[in-house]
């Protein structure tokens, strides 16, 4: 069953109006026609099963019929990202979108090559998010930050009840470790950062330990930034069981 996102639409007697792009969409490139059921979600947890009722030329009104709740995560996991070049950005939106990511802040380092992004470049990802989740079966959108520095996005860790720094350099500490570290202590949320293609400096990991964030490597392979971003974002899901 096709799936449309509802933006700031809320239901009013059991129906639902569907306006703006999705409406294009539905109906002037799907084509769909009354009585073709459907899906809608509002990105915030509820998702609702509808009927096409009527089909107008500025809107769509559809009958629900069935209405769920996604059940929140055990434990809320936000992504900071090193910004990367050319469209790994947007793959590893994709991705993280795909693995339940909760937050994702795209974040500027010493060795970055990419300098900037612009709100277009942010509102971009969120579509790529929102695409994501009707290709997935997500319902809570995931919410992307404008772009920071990697100090502020250290002081993210305050809001967090763990944090982890991936680094390529990291010999003290492997995935065992990382493992350990979350069964051993209750972990509502966790925040996880990971450099970009150029990695981060020995002033940034420092700078990061007197956050006291963990700083764990991911093993002996060197990987491309956005697979380790992908590797990690599965391994910390799996690990703290947000993927049962």
């Amino acid at each position: 069953m096709r799936r449309f996102f509802l933006d700031n639409q809320l239901p009013v007697d059991g129906l639902l109006t569907i306006v703006g792009q999705e409406m294009h969409h539905l109906k002037n490139v799907l084509r769909l026609k009354v009585g073709t059921r459907v899906i809608f979600f509002d990105g915030n947890g509820w998702e609702y099963e509808a009927e096409l009722e009527n089909m107008g030329n500025h809107e769509i009104s559809a009958r629900i019929i069935s209405t769920r709740q996604e059940v929140a995560e055990r434990c809320r996991v936000s992504l900071a990202q090193g910004l990367l070049t050319g469209q790994k950005m947007d793959l590893v939106v994709q991705k993280a979108t795909e693995l339940g990511i909760g937050t994702i802040v795209p974040f500027i380092s010493r060795y970055c090559a990419a300098r900037e992004a612009s709100a277009n470049k942010v509102q971009r990802w969120q579509r790529i998010a929102r695409e994501a989740c009707k290709q997935c079966r997500r319902t809570r959108e995931p919410v992307i930050l404008p772009v920071t520095t990697w100090l502020e996005c250290l002081d993210l860790a305050n809001d967090h009840d763990l944090t982890v720094v991936f680094w390529e350099k990291a010999s003290a500490h492997n995935l065992g470790d990382l493992r350990d570290l979350i069964s051993s202590q209750p972990t509502d949320s966790l925040l996880f950062l990971i450099g970009p293609e150029g990695g981060l400096t020995s002033e940034e990991i420092a700078q990061a330990q007197e956050k006291n964030a963990h700083i764990i490597g991911l093993g002996k392979r060197i990987l491309r930034a956005e697979t380790a971003t992908i590797t990690a974002a599965a391994l910390i899901q799996y690990l703290v069981g947000n993927l049962d």
